[in-house]
């Protein structure tokens, strides 16, 4: 029985470190978007998306995987807003 649960356990660990390196990467990607210089930096929509980076990089770091995935929804209907405003 223990083993099971062990077992259980490592496969839900790892399927959360998978989750928080795709969203790392996906951050990364994010980040390089909200750097292009042809984006307005007084747009609020920006601003908003830098914090929003912030508070995922920190639910990351506490491993808050069910709220990074709503924070990246509002995340990316920000970014869609932002590439929107450079074209």
């Amino acid at each position: 029985m223990v083993v099971i649960m062990v077992e259980s356990q490592s496969s839900s660990h790892s399927s959360s470190d998978r989750i928080k390196e795709f969203a790392s990467k996906q951050l990364n990607k994010i980040q390089k978007i909200l750097e292009d210089p042809l984006i307005d930096s007084n747009m609020p929509e920006l601003e908003r998306a830098n914090s929003l980076v912030r508070e995922i990089e920190t639910l990351i770091s506490e491993d808050s995987v069910s709220d990074v995935k709503k924070k990246f929804g509002e995340l990316n209907k920000l970014v869609k807003i932002i590439k929107n405003s450079i074209r």
